[in-house]
């Protein structure tokens, strides 16, 4: 990055200063994951079927650093950690009719920590970002299945949610990465699709 200073000596003499920031760094990233889900009908509840999941994760992030302001040398970094994380997830539908399916589930999700590069230094470091999700919905085709109504709620609670945070300087604004706290997004979603007639659907 190439910043250009301009210093008034008179009202008539303008002199400009580059000032010359350059970011050398190298990351790693490994991720290994297994993962299983399992589906139960059981024969006594025509209809029914309960489903379950696990998935383990294992992800390991470095970050080495060696960043230049202006020519100089800034103190360089090393930054690695790992997480380990188990997620779930649980569902129950229930088909009331070949039309009619409602269903429920609850289920985890997980992405991992990092680094930020830039400056001097150990990199700065974010938090792994969980949430847990839960949902209900119904999923139906009536009429001969010339209409079909799809309806569903869910709640979605982040902890340590990752975004992107603007950084104002005394070179430039930047960017970096951390951590929101806990944050819940709610909704409803309703599609619904007619065929009116042979060819036109709304």
């Amino acid at each position: 990055q190439r910043f250009t200073y301009v210093v008034p000596f008179s009202d008539t003499d303008l002199r400009g200063s580059n000032l010359v920031n350059f970011r050398d760094y190298q990351t790693r990233s490994k991720s290994y994951a297994a993962f299983t889900q399992v589906s139960w009908k059981p024969a006594a509840i025509d209809g029914l079927e309960v489903t379950g999941g696990l998935r383990y994760t294992h992800d390991k992030k470095e970050l080495a650093q060696a960043n230049y302001y202006n020519g100089a040398a800034l103190a360089p970094g090393l930054g690695k950690n790992s997480w380990n994380n188990l997620s779930w997830l649980g569902s129950v539908t229930y088909r009331f009719s070949p039309e009619v399916l409602a269903y429920a589930r609850v289920s985890t999700a997980y992405r991992a920590g990092g680094f930020d590069a830039g400056g001097s230094g150990v990199p700065s470091g974010y938090d792994p970002e969980k949430v847990i999700s839960y949902e209900v919905g119904l999923k139906t085709d009536l009429l001969d299945r010339r209409l079909r109504i799809n309806l569903s709620g869910y709640i979605t609670n982040y902890k340590d949610l990752q975004i992107s945070q603007f950084t104002a300087g005394s070179n430039g604004g930047g960017t970096r990465t951390v951590n929101a706290g806990k944050v819940t997004f709610t909704g409803f979603e309703a599609e619904v699709t007619a065929m009116l007639t042979d060819f036109l659907t709304l």
